[in-house]
């Protein structure tokens, strides 16, 4: 998501730290809009992971 939310990012100083500040509404839509078109953009590194494997498919199946 990092590429598609960077651009929406405003950097700030706190203090002695560096912080980035995003708009929650822009952010909202293009998150929802990229992950309608493809939802496995959330996926984590492990091809074998259940989590993300149930929350793509839209949760656990119980049988």
């Amino acid at each position: 998501m990092g590429p598609l939310l960077d651009p929406l990012a405003q950097s700030i100083v706190v203090g002695a730290s560096r912080w980035r500040d995003y708009p929650a509404q822009q952010v909202l839509a293009v998150a929802t809009a990229a992950i309608a078109a493809r939802q496995g953009i959330t996926r984590c590194a492990d091809a074998e992971c259940l989590l993300c494997r149930h929350a793509i498919d839209g949760g656990p199946v119980l049988s």
